[in-house]
């Protein structure tokens, strides 16, 4: 017996989550540019689209480790908590991968 459909409940994030942050990170990417020129805002929107991509990808991940978890043991709770580490770690690791050093 499943808690959830995992299938239909990736396909639903999928759908209505991944596409409004991928919209919103062009949006920001382009107005964190300093000016409206393509060398200065391709950059900002490149970067800022990859975060997005690479955040959709740990959150879906996270996701999908929870809903595994929630079935496997038949538990809500150890669900969240399967994907609320995995959604940790991709934090952790976005925050490494995307630091700037200061010198």
């Amino acid at each position: 017996m499943s808690i959830v459909n995992v299938k239909s409940e990736m396909l639903k994030n999928i759908k209505m989550v991944v596409p409004p942050v991928l919209g919103m990170s062009v949006v920001l990417g382009l107005f964190n540019a300093t000016e409206w020129t393509l060398a200065t805002i391709y950059p900002k929107v490149a970067l800022s689209f990859g975060m997005a991509v690479m955040g959709c990808i740990f959150g879906l991940f996270a996701l999908f480790v929870g809903l595994k978890i929630t079935n496997q043991m038949q538990s809500v709770m150890a669900g969240w908590l399967a994907g609320l580490g995995i959604g940790f770690s991709g934090i952790a690791f976005m925050l490494w991968f995307f630091a700037n050093p200061v010198n």
